[in-house]
């Protein structure tokens, strides 16, 4: 019997993930963005700069993190240099596609 950590990382590295997860858990994303916004409020008043870099760990297809980063640079005026850690590469090509400008995505592939 193969061990549950070992299947969950084979079912990640190998992108059997989004295969079966077709709608990549997007359907919540507004929900999350809405209620992730007041705490990068707080976050960006407590600094002072032009342009700063984000760093999103997991973040499936990107839809929050290109949302975050555009809210910044829309409500705050600064400029946001996006970054990616997954540990599927298919799941961050799919961030890539999306449009999310990332400036560097990394997945365990790379490590």
């Amino acid at each position: 019997m193969t061990n549950p950590d070992e299947r969950e990382r084979n079912i990640h590295l190998a992108d059997e993930y989004i295969i079966k997860q077709l709608s990549l858990p997007a359907e919540d994303s507004q929900w999350k963005i809405k209620s992730i916004i007041p705490l990068v409020d707080r976050c960006i008043s407590r600094i002072n700069k032009d342009e700063i870099n984000l760093l999103d760990v997991g973040g499936g297809p990107g839809v929050i993190l290109n949302a975050v980063s555009e809210y910044i640079n829309e409500s705050h005026g600064i400029k946001v240099n996006r970054f990616a850690l997954d540990i599927s590469l298919g799941m961050l090509n799919i961030q890539k596609k999306a449009e999310s400008r990332i400036e560097k995505g990394v997945s365990r592939r790379h490590l």
